[in-house]
């Protein structure tokens, strides 16, 4: 049948004029001598694109429903690479042909390379609740919160239940429990399995679980300490962030950790809430923005210090040797962050300025972001799905494009000076205000580009549209440059000495002054405008439209990115979002009615609401409890909570209250409306409770459908 059709198409191409056929050759050549002339002969130029392709094969990976098996994928990988390299000579000589084989490989390598990672890794999850479960394991992290509970990340452990192949586990215990990093102890804990997203859009907890290794989660209950190891990078991370918080006042300690070794979880819900609102919420993370300001202080404090020493300034080369203790400082400060992605995305950037500075080339540029993003991706490939590094990398890809147009001519504008004639006249002397007003433009051009590249992902990923994002980072932005970060590194320093009660008092105020930034910026009008969770077409236009825009060799090219870049706005306007919500354990459930969100109960399941809430881009004052018992809402009966709720004013046990359903609804029943509850109410229901527990949380749209958690990735290894 195959080979019948096949002839056919032979055919009916054959039967095609000698000069149609001549057309066709004519073109084809004329394809590949433009691929060759425009493209290939730039083909350092071409590494950006390849990182694109990379990270598509990646995401196409993640978007299947199903989890394919790592050596097919990577024997499909090798043999496609083992034809090209086979018939290198035939695709050097057909460029075109040469560029699809390169994309090709670079989707094939990106796809199996997920793959391989998460075959690898297979972390198991436990199947089942083990209450007062005895076990031993090392203390691998602590997160303190402001509350009753801290987080403790165990690893290492012995002594799980047969059958159970976990590794590492995350509980929450007692702020009063004091435990470090490294300890050996034996625990007392209720492990409970990992639940998976809550919504079809949101956060994916168990993926992200998987990929730290992480297998259940639980209340510690007691724990025992068997051995305390003297030395430890995490002991030492632990340290600092315990000392800030002990010599800092609450919550700029916890700032002050934030910003030094990475722990953000000290910092009161609501201060962070108004760091996002002000745009600011990329200060409290260790990006581009802390490592640039530590490596630069660095640098130039070693290059000055060695300048002033005539014996290093006549034996060995200043800036090279500044450069190398500059890396070394940068690993030790990565180490001590804890391994972020902006974190690694701005070390391999800075290591690159480094080693451009010794070998005096310009590395900033877009081969040095590809490189790094490739380095990230193929060592962490879940690393793309993560809000950390699509905004980092949406920031700094669009600076760099916008200082190669607009660097140079600010540049000599600010350090134009007058010319031989206006040196004994009045006006030689006010070239002096240009520099001031270059570094301010320069603030202004980086704040609005990078709020212009990160602000519809943010939309995407937190629902949230600040409009006083660029107010905020002009004044954040010097403060954290001048003030905050040399007086991180002072602090840090003095350590070495016991500390210095100066240097801290200097880095609290400087908080102080960023604390209240925020605070400001995020109460003005305009900040915090909540949006709903737009397709993943918003994602397709965008990320496409925008490298486009800033990579596109062509001024038509840029012009089309621009417009798909604009145009994935369109996404965020009533997007296909459930309007039934029901929580996979059963705690609560919601129906919206726009621009309001019902929920059956305001003390249950307060995580499932604020997550329906931010996607449904609802404001909190808009969340209302169920008024009625029973609400006709598009076509349904809504029953809230029917046996655990008042009915009739009276509390009815489970028979009584079925009894009570049944000659209410009876009529109802017979005419096959569905009833809305949170699964107790088993006939005529629209989600019974065995399949809540069985697939995960459920949601209802407008056409009637009904879909669950587990629908799309039922097959994964984290479904």
């Amino acid at each position: 049948m195959i080979h019948s059709g096949c002839n056919i198409i032979f055919f009916e191409l054959w039967r095609v004029s000698k000069i149609d056929r001549l057309r066709i050759y004519v073109w084809a050549c004329a394809v590949n001598d433009y691929v060759s002339a425009h493209i290939l002969s730039h083909r350092q130029t071409l590494i950006p694109y390849w990182s694109f392709f990379f990270g598509l094969g990646i995401s196409f990976y993640f978007s299947l429903p199903f989890e394919p098996l790592w050596s097919i994928s990577v024997g499909i990988c090798l043999t496609v690479f083992s034809f090209f390299w086979i018939t290198r000579r035939y695709f050097h000589a057909h460029a075109f042909a040469y560029v699809i084989v390169h994309v090709l490989l670079a989707v094939l390598l990106g796809f199996s390379l997920a793959n391989s990672r998460t075959a690898f890794l297979n972390t198991g999850f436990i199947t089942k609740p083990y209450k007062d479960h005895t076990f031993t394991a090392t203390v691998m992290n602590v997160e303190h919160t402001k509350g009753v509970h801290n987080r403790y990340t165990l690893g290492n452990i012995n002594g799980m239940p047969v059958g159970e192949a976990v590794s590492c586990v995350r509980l929450k215990g007692s702020a009063d429990l004091y435990l470090e990093p490294g300890w050996r102890v034996s625990c007392v804990a209720t492990l409970l399995p990992i639940t998976g997203s809550v919504s079809p859009v949101a956060y994916d907890f168990k993926r992200a679980s998987y990929f730290a290794g992480i297998g259940a989660n639980g209340r510690l209950k007691s724990c025992h300490v068997l051995e305390k190891p003297t030395t430890s990078m995490a002991r030492l991370r632990f340290s600092i962030t315990t000392y800030f918080r002990d010599h800092l006042t609450a919550p700029y300690g916890d700032i002050a950790a934030a910003l030094v070794t990475g722990d953000r979880s000290g910092i009161p819900k609501e201060l962070r809430q108004q760091f996002t609102d002000a745009g600011l919420a990329h200060v409290l993370a260790i990006s581009g923005l802390h490592l640039g300001l530590v490596a630069g202080i660095i640098f130039f404090a070693i290059r000055h210090l060695l300048i002033f020493g005539h014996f290093f300034m006549e034996r060995i080369p200043i800036r090279e040797c500044a450069a190398v203790i500059t890396i070394i400082a940068m690993v030790f400060y990565l180490v001590l962050s804890g391994f972020g992605y902006p974190a690694i995305r701005s070390f391999a950037m800075t290591s690159l300025v480094m080693v451009g500075l010794v070998i005096n080339r310009n590395p900033i540029s877009m081969r040095s972001v590809a490189l790094a993003a490739a380095v990230i991706l193929i060592v962490y490939p879940e690393s793309l799905l993560s809000a950390s590094f699509q905004l980092s990398f949406a920031a700094v890809i669009a600076l760099i494009a916008a200082y190669d147009v607009c660097a140079q001519p600010l540049m000599d504008w600010s350090r134009k000076k007058p010319d031989a004639t206006d040196a004994v006249s009045i006006h030689a002397w006010a070239y002096w205000y240009r520099r001031p007003i270059g570094y301010f433009c320069a603030i202004i051009l980086t704040t609005v580009v990078a709020t212009l590249a990160t602000t519809p992902i943010s939309m995407a990923i937190f629902n949230r549209l600040t409009m006083q994002a660029i107010l905020g980072n002009l004044i954040a932005i010097p403060l954290t440059g001048f003030v905050i970060m040399p007086m991180a590194v002072l602090t840090t320093v003095s350590f070495i000495w016991g500390g210095s009660a100066l240097a801290f008092k200097g880095f609290e105020y400087g908080i102080r002054a960023l604390v209240e930034t925020a605070r400001y910026v995020a109460s003005l009008p305009g900040a915090g405008i909540m949006v709903p969770t737009p397709t993943d077409w918003f994602y397709v236009f965008f990320v496409i439209g925008g490298l486009m825009l800033c990579l596109g060799p062509w001024r038509r090219l840029r012009m089309v990115g621009c417009i798909a870049a604009c145009f994935s706005g369109v996404f965020f306007i009533d997007p296909p979002l459930p309007i039934g919500y029901f929580a996979g354990d059963r705690s609560v459930f919601a129906f919206y009615d726009k621009p309001t969100l019902y929920v059956s109960s305001l003390k249950r399941g307060q995580f499932h609401i604020d997550q329906w809430r931010q996607h449904l881009g609802v404001y909190p004052e808009n969340v209302h409890l169920m008024a009625a018992q029973d609400v006709v809402w598009h076509g349904y009966h809504v029953i809230a909570d029917p046996f655990k709720n008042v009915i009739d004013g009276i509390y009815a046990s489970k028979e009584s209250a079925t009894q009570r359903l049944k000659k209410r609804y009876m009529r109802s029943l017979k005419e096959k409306a569905p009833v809305l509850t949170n699964g107790y109410w088993r006939r005529g229901a629209l989600v019974h409770a065995e399949a809540l527990m069985q697939k995960g949380s459920a949601f209802v749209y407008e056409d009637g459908s009904l879909k669950f958690t587990s629908d799309a990735k039922h097959q994964r290894p984290w479904g």
